[in-house]
């Protein structure tokens, strides 16, 4: 059989679902569990018409030939990394067996499948051509407009070993949640993985759909629909493969340089202008590390990297921002008195390497002999920045996204010095920095919320409460400006909480971007620690007795730069947790009374601003609710949530949500267990407890996780139970183990009638 009449075969395979589908058990603890749902998908399906053999890694023994299989999932087509070795292999295998590369692309978001079955004697050729990137592989990319290796100089057309394949939706399923299971995974886990020939690549990032935008960009500044209808594209293929380039910069380069500096937050810029609801956008993407001593990236020396659709270019490097005076004023000490030290320095800078300085008729690009030169004669003069930089074509973007972190690392390194001088004002020697070790965690200036839900009905998708009980809480709140959200453990009081605040301070027509702040009321909370009071301090030994502001006081002070249009809400999470009364103090009249002036207990005067808002959370089953007084209560609205089983359900028919196949149903079984018992629905198990997330950081938002059959038994075991065990004795003063043991069984149904079908399936008769 030729090997061009083996890849058919292969292909003809592939386009057929395999009816014994079985998705393999997701490893909490590892990384690739996508990698091996993929390679699982496609030896099933290759497995249903053939003996199978596996050999080495993703290399298969099938039929009359062998199949090296190779998966991908992210960008706009296919890519992979191809070690020599690799190559070596199957050139040898080639010789006595026909041999095929089975390339395939996974795209989800159509439950697509692309696949190439390339015969060897005219893959390789074509690989070897491909040249290698800094780690000694071959990275190659096909996309499927394009049919051929785009990295080969000469590549021939792929289209006769093409094919276009739908995905099942068990499939789609398992390879979703194994991508979430991936994504939790790393967050708590770093291991590296050995085993490379199974592919679940979330890089490179960039492709060329990311070009495709950023050379968009430009023509749309002021085109807010645009922006809308595009909103996709630029998560996918320009904000998040930035933020993922950014954290592998942090941990991999900076951390190392400072780790103040690499702690900084909101390292990435903004899209849409904060101009108060013109619509403008910017022509460009940015993301910076600055010196923490700051308020904001355009006040600091940066290590950035940017993507200029107008320019058709990415720069990356060392800059000054545009209001960084003080630190321009410092690089230009360091410049004019350490001038031979800088000069040798720049003398090894890396090839490419480019000074841009900004002059009043312009920026003038220069080469760093040309910059020595200008030190040198004592003629280097500059208005407000000088950039060091390298830069690449924009095009090229793709083909280097593999090699971004180490590149844009590398001379983030060498530029150090520029950065260092800019916050010392002193030019380190021979280019060795000792890191500033600052820890000041001053916030950037109040950036638009770009991932803040616009409307109710993306507040509604990304909660899965009802627009309707989203749109109660809203006219609450605009109708007393206080709230309370109440309910049982588990109804999302804290998630609804912040998401809704996001919602509702974020900027759009005619309201500027405002601040949400989240205050845990614990029972050590009093009012000195809230409003105001007389704290001790020590200074030369000496004790001291002096007022300070509290958090609430601290916080309305910050508020006082911001724009009148903005509104700012400030969540008091369990707000029964203290004595509320006691806490709150003056705030207790203030609710009541906006538009007037209280005197403090320090003696000066306050009012409270007419944009602030307030929302609480209170668990209705904690017996804490009585130390709530009327006084207090007057001054709210009550929210209830209660267990909302639709919302779960909704939660769990998301994709790659519920590999356990748990069931809405189940919960309500379980409380109508305690209905049945007197216990009302405000001490009910909430919906949330199964709606499983990320811890999420400062730089990435929590994501949901798969609800997998092991969490689904820790939820049960380690929450619900004791919870319900709890409640028995705070209703009847007894246990009730029959209570405990029917909720459990209800829960974990679902589980049971897996491991059942799963028995059955085994005893089935085989054939053959």
């Amino acid at each position: 059989m030729s090997t061009i009449e083996f890849a058919r075969q292969v292909l003809g395979t592939v386009q057929i679902a395999s009816q014994q589908f079985t998705a393999p058990e997701l490893d909490e603890k590892g990384k690739r569990n996508a990698g091996v749902v993929m390679l699982q998908v496609i030896s099933s399906r290759l497995g249903a018409d053939g003996y199978l053999e596996r050999q080495k890694g993703s290399r298969f023994a099938w039929k009359d030939g062998i199949v090296l299989i190779r998966n991908s999932r992210v960008a706009s087509g296919f890519w992979s990394n191809i070690p020599e070795s690799q190559l070596d292999d199957l050139d040898e295998i080639s010789q006595s067996r026909p041999t095929v590369m089975l390339l395939c692309h996974f795209d989800l978001d159509e439950s697509r499948l692309h696949v190439w079955a390339v015969p060897t004697e005219i893959a390789l050729p074509q690989l070897r051509s491909v040249p290698k990137n800094k780690n000694g592989l071959r990275t190659i990319f096909i996309y499927p407009a394009e049919q051929r290796f785009h990295q080969g100089p000469d590549s021939t057309d792929l289209t006769p070993y093409y094919q276009q394949v739908a995905l099942t939706n068990p499939e789609v399923e398992a390879i979703a949640a194994a991508i979430k299971q991936d994504q939790a995974a790393k967050e708590i886990v770093n291991a590296d993985q050995d085993d490379d020939t199974i592919e679940d690549h979330d890089e490179p990032g960039y492709s060329r759909q990311t070009v495709a935008y950023l050379l968009d960009l430009p023509h749309h500044m002021i085109d807010g629909e645009w922006h809308e209808k595009n909103k996709d594209r630029y998560i996918r293929f320009l904000r998040d493969p930035t933020r993922d380039l950014i954290e592998s910069l942090r941990d991999h380069c900076v951390q190392k340089l400072d780790s103040a500096v690499a702690g900084t937050k909101r390292n990435l810029s903004i899209l849409k202008k904060n101009d108060y609801g013109q619509g403008g956008y910017h022509d460009h993407f940015w993301a910076a590390f600055y010196d923490p001593a700051t308020k904001s990236k355009t006040k600091s020396c940066q290590l950035f990297i940017a993507f200029v659709g107008n320019e058709t270019i990415c720069r990356f490097g060392f800059s000054l921002g545009i209001e960084s005076n003080a630190h321009a004023a410092n690089l230009r000490s360091a410049l004019k008195l350490n001038t031979p030290a800088v000069i040798d320095y720049v003398k090894l800078s890396p090839s490419r390497t480019l000074f841009r300085i900004d002059r009043a008729e312009g920026v003038q690009e220069i080469s760093a002999e040309e910059f020595v030169d200008l030190l040198r004669n004592d003629t280097l003069t500059w208005s407000t920045s000088i950039d060091v930089v390298q830069v690449f074509p924009l095009d090229q973007l793709p083909e280097r996204s593999q090699t971004l972190v180490d590149d844009v690392g590398t001379f983030f390194q060498w530029v150090w010095p520029f950065f260092q001088a800019a916050r010392t004002g002193k030019w380190p020697e021979q280019g060795i920095v000792d890191p500033i070790k600052n820890t000041d965690d001053a916030d950037d200036e109040t950036d638009i919320d770009e991932e803040a839900p616009a409307t109710l009905e993306d507040l509604s998708n990304v909660s899965a409460l009802p627009i309707s009980q989203l749109r109660d809480i809203e006219d609450a709140l605009l109708t007393k400006q206080q709230v309370v959200l109440t309910g049982p453990p588990g109804t999302s009081k804290t998630y609804i909480a912040q998401m809704f605040a996001r919602y509702f301070v974020a900027n759009r027509k005619a309201q500027a971007q405002g601040q949400y702040t989240c205050l845990f009321m614990h029972a050590n909370w009093s009012y000195e620690d809230f409003f105001e009071g007389i704290k001790p301090s020590t200074e030369d030994g000496q004790l001291h007795f002096a007022s300070r502001l509290g958090f609430f006081l601290e916080w309305i002070q910050s508020l006082k730069e911001a724009d009148p249009t903005a509104r700012h809400v400030l969540i008091l999470d369990e707000i029964n947790r203290c004595d509320t009364a006691s806490v709150l103090g003056e705030l207790l009249q203030l609710l009541e009374y906006r538009e007037r002036d209280v005197r403090l207990l320090s003696g000066r005067m306050f009012r409270l601003p007419k944009n602030v808002y307030i929302v609480g959370t209170m668990n209705s089953a904690d017996r804490s609710i009585g130390r709530m007084d009327l006084a207090l209560r007057r001054r709210f609205l009550w929210v209830e949530l209660v267990p909302n089983y639709q919302v779960l359900q909704t939660w769990l028919s998301r994709s790659g949500n519920n590999p356990s196949h748990f069931s809405a149903d189940s919960l309500q079984q379980c409380n109508m267990l305690l209905a049945d018992r007197g216990i009302p629905v405000q001490q009910h198990v909430g919906h949330a407890l199964f709606m499983v997330q990320t811890f999420g950081s400062d730089t990435k938002p929590a994501a949901d996780k798969p609800l997998l059959p092991e969490a689904l038994r820790r939820i049960v075991r380690f929450s619900v139970l004791p919870y319900l065990e709890e409640l028995c004795l705070m209703q009847f003063g007894r246990p009730d183990s029959d209570l405990v043991r029917l909720a459990q069984e209800a829960l974990l149904q679902c589980l049971e009638a897996s491991n059942a079908a799963d028995s059955d399936q085994k005893d089935e008769p085989q054939d053959g």
